[in-house]
């Protein structure tokens, strides 16, 4: 999340908020790698589902390249800061699936821990 929230930072200081955003569409492909990265081929969705993503990889390459305030590093940094958002989803996923624990189980813990922590600090 560190990892994630630096290279975000960066990423606004470089490039700005347009682009940077725009780079954040590029998750679902990031998902995509590292879940076939990480649990094989067989974890490969549909066809029809690949091919939605087809227009958002293009799309993101457009607006991206072209962009006035266009900086490599910017650029870098905001796809570093996806990843980092993706590979905390994917393993987040695969951890609550082993467990056993279903979505809003795993999100009243998680609003509890910030909760506890947020009463902490005032």
């Amino acid at each position: 999340l560190f990892v994630a929230n630096y290279s975000n930072s960066i990423s606004l200081n470089r490039i700005g908020i347009s682009l940077t955003y725009t780079s954040k569409c590029a998750i679902p492909l990031i998902t995509l790698f590292l879940t076939v990265l990480l649990d094989g081929v067989n974890a490969l969705p549909s066809l029809p589902v690949l091919m939605t993503l087809i227009p958002i990889g293009l799309g993101i390459a457009t607006a991206s390249w072209n962009h006035p305030h266009f900086e490599l590093i910017g650029f870098l940094a905001a796809l570093v800061s996806c990843t980092a958002q993706s590979a905390l989803n994917v393993t987040t996923k695969r951890i609550m699936k082993q467990m056993s624990v279903p979505g809003p189980v795993a999100q009243r813990a998680m609003v509890a821990v910030g909760l506890f922590i947020a009463s902490t600090m005032a």
